[in-house]
């Protein structure tokens, strides 16, 4: 799981990319329009999957925090395995470690969102957000070298 408001954001620089090149008609969202479509869209998802996580057996779902994920990539690796029972870990660790010696530093690009989007964000999606430790401002995004 990601930040929902870097979600968002991402989504809608998709879509305000991608729309005018495979728009079929003349009709055309307004920046409202196109923020609460997305929205909508990521709150369906993410409503959907908490409704479904109970059904699932235990050792066939696992949620990681991308936070995490750029933050120790081996030991969250690790934890996935083990929290889905996969073979032994060692076998893929070498793969990753060079995979990761040749990766550039701190994951994917990161742009500052809207503030007005992000506490939009947070508003719709307070739940999800208290849940998944995303209610207060993303600590991760106050370091100084992060953009």
């Amino acid at each position: 799981m990601r930040d929902p408001v870097d979600v968002v954001s991402s989504m809608l620089r998709l879509y305000e990319v991608l729309l005018p090149v495979l728009r079929i008609s003349d009709v055309q969202l307004s920046e409202d329009q196109l923020r609460d479509h997305v929205l909508g869209i990521f709150g369906h998802l993410v409503a959907k999957l908490e409704a479904a996580r109970p059904a699932l057996r235990p050792g066939t779902f696992a949620q990681l925090r991308y936070e995490d994920l750029v933050a120790d990539p081996l030991g969250s690796m690790r934890a996935l395995y083990r929290e889905l029972a996969l073979d032994d870990f060692a076998p893929m660790e070498g793969a990753l470690r060079r995979h990761l010696a040749g990766a550039p530093a701190g994951g994917a690009r990161r742009h500052r969102p809207d503030p007005a989007l992000a506490a939009l964000v947070r508003h719709r999606l307070d739940g999800y957000c208290r849940r998944h430790g995303y209610a207060a401002a993303n600590p991760h995004r106050e370091r100084a070298d992060l953009p």
